[in-house]
């Protein structure tokens, strides 16, 4: 029984309690559902995920507005980038790999849809949102919980406003609405990252770390909850960690990627992957993250 990580082969490998017979990091052929993301709410990918699932992203080109599915080998082998010709591509769906129904991330208006395909290019960077008005959304997903945890592959191209990259908060104030967010130049303050809860309260937004982040370079970010502990971890590492009797309640308002549901923190960047866990992934943290991270080599 071995995984495999690009060319070096592990005897025995565990994510969380699950052991892996085999995976693949760097093909199409990687962790199934059984093993990576049993648990998971949500799992938005480029890469495949899950061996249940074919199709990872619906693009609608430009030149004709046609509309096509697309699976992890299609999106990187040129299909999707044949499909668009010279043109662009934009992101219609964002399918969940989770397993759940009906948790897709979608954008029905085409002025709104995310670019993945520009001038007939894949973007490196993955799904580009222009920091205007692009913005997927998806249902209702969290419970009224303590606990949560979401990580984002993500990058920033400017650091000029707040931007938001993943949410289930309304936000125009953290009031009366309940959540959590990940964003990007928080106060706007030029590269700082943070998590948030609000608890429907008034004024009881919690920052949960600020560092630095590096411009146009992609990062690994994750917002954990559980056991009275909010975390915030950049690239591996921990930013912030603090005691607090907050917890995510959810106020029912639709996940957002790259954009608040009331339209004021657009996201100038790109996002490759965001997997959210209504349970406590304390314990499987580290290694969720390594994965990760062994697929896309974000730090050492």
């Amino acid at each position: 029984m071995a995984l495999y990580l690009g060319s070096t082969s592990i005897t025995k490998a565990y994510l969380g309690a699950t052991e892996i017979t085999k995976a693949y990091l760097g093909s199409t052929e990687v962790l199934s559902a059984s093993s990576f993301i049993t648990g998971a709410t949500v799992a938005y990918s480029l890469r495949k995920l899950s061996n249940a699932v074919s199709n990872v992203v619906r693009v609608r080109r430009s030149s004709d507005n046609a509309e096509q599915d697309f699976t992890a080998a299609q999106v990187s082998n040129g299909t999707l980038e044949s499909f668009c010709g010279v043109g662009d591509g934009f992101v219609v769906t964002w399918y969940d790999q989770s397993g759940n129904v009906g948790n897709d991330a979608v954008q029905p208006t085409t002025t709104a849809q995310p670019k993945i395909v520009a001038s007939g290019a894949l973007i490196a960077g993955g799904i580009d949102f222009d920091g205007v008005n692009d913005r997927l959304f998806g249902s209702h997903i969290l419970n009224t919980d303590d606990v949560l945890y979401a990580a984002v592959v993500a990058k920033n191209k400017d650091f000029n406003g707040r931007g938001l990259y993943v949410s289930n908060v309304f936000y125009n104030a953290f009031n009366d609405n309940g959540g959590f967010a990940i964003e990007a130049n928080t106060f706007n303050r030029t590269g700082s990252i943070a998590g948030w809860l609000d608890d429907r309260g008034v004024n009881d937004a919690v920052q949960d770390g600020l560092s630095s982040l590096t411009q146009n370079e992609m990062h690994l970010l994750s917002f954990d909850l559980s056991n009275g502990s909010s975390k915030f971890h950049l690239d591996g590492s921990l930013v912030n960690t603090f005691s607090t009797s907050m917890n995510s309640e959810d106020g029912g308002q639709q996940l957002n990627i790259g954009n608040s549901t009331s339209g004021t923190l657009p996201l100038e960047g790109s996002i490759k992957e965001i997997i959210i866990y209504n349970s406590d992934q304390s314990a499987n943290r580290a290694a969720i993250e390594d994965n990760i991270n062994a697929y896309y080599n974000i730090y050492p």
